[in-house]
């Protein structure tokens, strides 16, 4: 599976012409026609809801994406709604079985329903940050050279994120406060 996120982002690819469509945004979309041809592999377009107009601006390429999905915010985990620990599940399975070199295993969400609770205070339940959550854990994991994902490394990637933001902020304000005076 090819997976190309930020796929709205060819639109910003040379002038519209007739079609709506530049003469590199025509290029780019027949590379990924041609990419689906020769390699036989599964792609999948990911970004904004404007990815359907790109794909939908091209006829050949529209009959090869069928399907769409919209991921939406997952809503606050409760009992019977396993939403969104399964999504982080499924996100550590791939990332364990793709680099078993690193990983023997990870903290399942299903099995400790708090961190589910938890990871949704963190990020709003958009699929986005908790995919970031996940590869900020999963990279803490490798350089501590953790085999095991643990709920010990969201917890650092979640306070790293936490502080950056705030300095970020702070750099912000300070810079805005500069220019006022």
């Amino acid at each position: 599976v090819i997976i190309l996120d930020e796929s709205q982002d060819l639109f910003t690819l040379g002038a519209r012409g007739k079609n709506g469509v530049s003469k590199e945004l025509g290029a780019a979309l027949n590379w990924i026609k041609a990419l689906i041809n020769r390699t036989k592999i599964t792609v999948i377009l990911m970004g904004l809801p404007q990815t359907i107009d790109l794909i939908n601006s091209d006829e050949q390429l529209a009959r090869r994406f069928k399907s769409t999905f919209h991921l939406k915010t997952f809503s606050p985990p409760a009992e019977s709604d396993a939403g969104l620990a399964d999504f982080v599940d499924d996100l550590l399975t791939f990332l364990t079985v793709s680099m078993e070199q690193y990983f023997d295993d990870y903290t399942a969400f299903n099995d400790h329903g708090d961190y589910a609770k938890r990871l949704y205070l963190a990020t709003g339940g958009s699929p986005a940050r908790v995919k970031a959550l996940v590869m900020d854990a999963a990279c803490l994991a490798v350089k501590a050279k953790d085999r095991i994902i643990t709920a010990a490394h969201f917890e650092k990637a979640f306070r790293s994120t936490a502080e950056t933001n705030a300095r970020i902020k702070m750099a912000c304000t300070h810079s805005r406060e500069q220019h006022e005076a």
